[in-house]
């Protein structure tokens, strides 16, 4: 995984959507970036219950990848959003990026600060749409995204505060 992957996933690009389709594909660009993350991460690992973890993650991501491509086109095309441009972009935004040398108290911290985003760039959307359909695939991609969150940060006070 390059450094451009992890500046790509939060690069702003949100700013400049117009409909729920763009909203829908920055989305699966995202959960793509997040497969990749978590993959290369269970390579990088060298505890077992994390590189599970990781392997379950990645396969989780997927899904969320197929959820988002399944929505119904015709009504993704009937649906503008307009009260997209949000001030608050920064809080999508993760400053660190993956590197190879990462210390597994890093590799934790990057790995719940990317859930954090998602979980407040779905909120966002939920908030964005008037879309029933679009709302509940989004809400719960919300709950997928809290659970990732919830489990990186067990391992994080389980595996860093323990340890150190």
């Amino acid at each position: 995984m390059n450094s451009n992957c992890s500046k790509h996933f939060y690069s702003g690009k949100i700013m400049k959507l117009k409909t729920v389709q763009e909203i829908i594909d920055y989305a699966i660009d995202r959960e793509k970036e997040a497969v990749s993350f978590y993959t290369t991460c269970s390579e990088r690992t060298n505890r077992d219950e994390m590189q599970d973890a990781f392997i379950e993650m990645a396969a989780e991501e997927a899904k969320h990848i197929d959820l988002l491509k399944n929505m119904d086109a015709a009504v993704l095309h009937e649906t503008a959003v307009e009260r997209l441009n949000d001030p608050k972009m920064e809080s999508y935004i993760v400053e660190k990026s993956f590197h190879p040398d990462m210390s597994y108290q890093d590799l934790l911290q990057l790995a719940i600060h990317r859930e954090a985003a998602s979980v407040r760039l779905y909120k966002t959307l939920v908030e964005q749409t008037d879309d029933a359909a679009v709302r509940s695939i989004l809400l719960k991609l919300v709950t997928e995204e809290l659970k990732h969150k919830e489990r990186l940060e067990e391992f994080y006070n389980t595996g860093v505060l323990q340890e150190n």
